[in-house]
């Protein structure tokens, strides 16, 4: 998803024994520090899920060994006769989706690191419950991520410029919905979970643009929704916690002896706070 001539990471390419050989050095040093490929959910003896997670890319301990010791003995290519063949990237798309969604023009991303809002009007008349959504981003060599938002104050509304866009630097407010990253399937949601959606309301999309060279990449990242018009048995919040500050996202949480806060539930506790 990354790694390949249409992705994030085109000028590091890794679809064949070439190009992995020229960095083997930093693949193995990216592999064996637990930085590639990049998951952030970890497992540990005090946090141990009885399920796999869903959409797991890292690599088990035996994998890592296999890249380090390939690495140390100077990244041999074996026989190509017998090698097996380099997969296709997944294909995950919606089976279907009621209602597809793109700015009024396409954004030309520049040198730099640059977050954009695009308001989209999701054109229905009354309340609608969101279950799906996906993105689809135009110049991938340019999206480092998107974020997907309900706006329910409008305030988004006058900030736009005449083509429809204005810049966006951190958190929005409003429902949170999701994001994407290279590699990432669709937002689906359970059937009887939902997010309110009403007619005066705007899907907010903030791209988060990542260019390193001088390049200018022209960009229509797209969203699909789908709907259901029946009110859902659990309607869901997001929260984010981790990298942000503040009491309402740590909850009167306290530091620990190392001055680090940790959101950790113990198994079987009904009760924690």
């Amino acid at each position: 998803g990354c790694h390949q001539a249409d992705g994030i990471a085109w000028r590091f390419p890794l679809d064949s024994y070439e190009a992995a050989y020229s960095v083997h050095p930093q693949i193995s040093e990216q592999v064996s520090a637990g930085l590639m490929p990049p998951f952030h959910a970890e497992v540990t003896p005090e946090c141990a899920p009885r399920f796999p997670w869903i959409g797991d890319r890292s690599l088990d301990a035996e994998q890592v060994q296999t890249l380090a010791r390939w690495a140390s003995d100077g990244a041999p290519e074996g026989d190509p006769s017998v090698a097996a063949p380099i997969p296709e990237p997944a294909q995950v798309a919606l089976a279907d989706w009621d209602v597809e969604l793109e700015p009024s023009a396409p954004y030309v991303a520049t040198r730099g690191d640059l977050q954009i809002c695009f308001p989209l009007d999701p054109g229905i008349d009354e309340t609608r419950w969101l279950q799906a959504v996906e993105v689809l981003p135009g110049a991938r060599q340019a999206v480092h991520h998107v974020q997907v938002r309900i706006d329910t104050s409008g305030a988004s509304a006058g900030q736009t410029n005449e083509a429809g866009w204005y810049e966006c630097t951190g958190a929005l407010d409003g429902v949170d919905v999701g994001g994407w990253l290279p590699g990432a399937p669709p937002i689906e949601l359970p059937g009887a979970v939902g997010i309110e959606v009403g007619p005066n309301d705007a899907v907010m999309m903030q791209v988060h643009y990542h260019v390193v060279d001088d390049g200018e990449y022209v960009d229509a990242t797209r969203l699909r929704l789908r709907f259901t018009e029946e009110r859902p048995t659990f309607v869901p919040r997001m929260v984010r916690i981790g990298n942000d500050s503040g009491p309402e996202v740590w909850g009167g949480l306290e530091p620990d002896e190392d001055g680090e806060r940790s959101f950790v539930v113990p198994a079987g506790e009904r009760e924690h706070v």
